[in-house]
């Protein structure tokens, strides 16, 4: 009786990443899917937005935004959501810093409005809405860090080094509140997308108890 073997060439380390590189896309884009599906659910439910129980530790959270050209989301999930949440975790344990770059839309006016809101609550904040325009940010000179020439010779701002030094700006209020001896435990960014008050107290409370376990 003869015994019949197949042999099977060893993948080469150049195939495998491509199978891996596969792989990864696939799942980051079934987690993706899933996450909007969730988010979705959330947002068209009717208890979406309303509060649950917070963190049972009195931590004071510092809340940091950087918008530009999102009225739209303002005004339609985001300032409501935002203000649910202040309520919920407590104007005395919170800190909002809100920092407009510069949007072509009314982003400027939904904040005004946010900002009236959030002086109505009593809450502590520090809203900016700079007049800087992303054309002003390319026309100024290049310099410092940020900047890279592109192949016909212009220059252009590299996204990241410009979202970082934005960011920063939304940040700048913590050495004033630090300097009057207000200090908080955590830093929370929302970014200009809907989120609901249920999912960001789920964060703070896994993250509190992470902390506590760590």
């Amino acid at each position: 009786m003869t015994l019949l073997s197949t042999y099977r060439r060893p993948l080469t380390r150049r195939a495998l990443r491509s199978r891996l590189t596969r792989a990864l896309i696939i799942i980051f884009i079934i987690w993706n899917l899933t996450e909007l599906h969730l988010i979705q659910h959330q947002t068209n439910t009717p208890e979406a937005n309303k509060p649950h129980d917070a963190p049972k530790s009195k931590e004071r959270i510092y809340i940091a935004s950087v918008n530009w050209n999102n009225e739209a989301i303002l005004r339609s999930h985001w300032s409501r959501a935002l203000l649910d949440l202040s309520s919920k975790l407590g104007p005395e344990n919170i800190f909002i810093s809100i920092y407009e770059s510069g949007s072509y839309d009314n982003t400027k006016g939904a904040l005004r409005e946010l900002d009236w809101e959030l002086e109505r609550l009593r809450i502590p904040r520090n809203v900016t809405l700079s007049p800087v325009t992303h054309e002003d940010e390319i026309a100024a000179p290049a310099r410092g860090e940020g900047w890279v020439k592109t192949v016909g010779g212009g220059k252009q701002l590299r996204r990241v080094p410009y979202l970082a030094r934005v960011r920063n700006l939304g940040l700048l209020p913590l050495y004033d509140l630090a300097r009057q001896g207000i200090t908080f435990d955590k830093v929370l960014f929302l970014n200009d997308v809907v989120f609901t008050v249920s999912l960001v107290l789920v964060v703070l409370t896994v993250w509190m108890y992470a902390n506590y376990w760590l």
